[in-house]
């Protein structure tokens, strides 16, 4: 019997909204079905394999640092901002002193004043059904908020630790630079090896507004044992740049979906630029598959997007809604 009910989104803690928002997911998940191989944006990966029987949802708070996620943090010794997730749930948040006075934002979504609106900003319509779930089951959506004309010399790192328990992990991270900002995020997925395998469905939303750079590093070094489902969405507004790069290095099977929306007048150059790698094994995902698709609509505000996805050829998705206040 599956663990992911209505019932157990609504077990979830957080602000009224929230709660909401959650039980709307779950329950549009209860209705709908795990995709199949034999639609396109599916062929040739392993989705069929999935049992999510397998895995029930963390019951538990973190409580301290594992050894492993310590000796990872000492890569970055220079950090403007630390955010910490095991198994979903958040560990701790911690801004340095200088950015902190001057603004910027680096926690739980669901504390932050604007936080309503910013969660499903970028991604106004789930991707796929696992994004659904990621909008049901995710314990503590983060954001990161870059504050207009700031500029963060040293990375904003984000860490999510998997213990090895053999449970379902939803995390979720917001993205919002302002207007004129430049910044450097590092988003991490990592485990120990030796431990039952995890259940991983991240999905990260990346919002560059106005003339905002933004450089984005998506790092998994899971361990072999684990399953990970991921989903990243970004919007880069008018005379914005943005910069990803997706490295797979672990996992049993992994799969990593990117669209990318480029608003605004055409630009005169390139805006969005992306590069991937993968280290498949035997058992693990086949190599990076990509296809590229670019409209202009007949309207004052044309756009462009890309998908990318790791072990399947893919469509764009989602189209970006108006901009939150924030």
């Amino acid at each position: 019997m599956t663990a992911f009910t209505p019932d157990a989104a609504g077990q979830l803690a957080g602000p009224d909204w929230l709660k909401a928002r959650r039980r709307a997911a779950a329950e549009a998940f209860a209705g709908a079905g795990l995709p199949s191989p034999d639609e396109e944006i599916w062929r040739y990966s392993r989705v069929a394999d999935l049992d999510l029987d397998l895995y029930p949802l963390a019951s538990s708070r973190p409580s301290a640092s594992d050894g492993g996620l310590d000796r990872l943090l000492t890569i970055y010794p220079d950090r403007a901002a630390t955010v910490i997730t095991v198994d979903g749930a958040l560990l701790r948040a911690e801004v340095d002193g200088p950015h902190a006075a001057a603004g910027l934002v680096a926690g739980p979504l669901s504390e932050h004043r604007g936080g309503e609106e910013l969660l499903g900003s970028v991604i106004t319509e789930p991707t796929d059904v696992f994004a659904v779930m990621n909008d049901a089951f995710a314990a503590d959506p983060l954001l990161v908020q870059i504050p207009a004309g700031m500029t963060v010399g040293a990375p904003i790192v984000v860490v999510h630790w998997l213990t090895g328990n053999g449970t379902a992990a939803f995390p979720r991270l917001v993205v919002d630079a302002g207007p004129d900002s430049q910044a450097r995020v590092v988003d991490i997925y990592a485990s120990d090896d030796g431990g039952a395998g995890n259940l991983v469905v991240p999905v990260t939303e990346l919002g560059v507004r106005q003339a905002a750079r933004l450089g984005y590093v998506n790092l998994q070094q899971l361990a072999l044992t684990d399953w990970q489902i991921a989903s990243t969405v970004a919007r880069v507004d008018r005379d914005g740049d943005l910069e990803t790069t997706c490295a797979g290095l672990g996992a049993e099977y992994a799969r990593q979906r990117t669209d990318c929306h480029l608003d605004g007048r055409t630009p005169s150059r390139p805006t969005a630029t992306s590069s991937s790698a993968t280290t498949p094994g035997p058992s693990r995902c086949p190599p990076w598959r990509s296809s590229t698709t670019t409209s202009a609509a007949v309207t004052p505000r044309p756009s462009a997007r890309s998908t990318r996805s790791s072990g399947s050829t893919s469509r764009a998705g989602a189209s970006p809604g108006p901009w939150p206040s924030g």
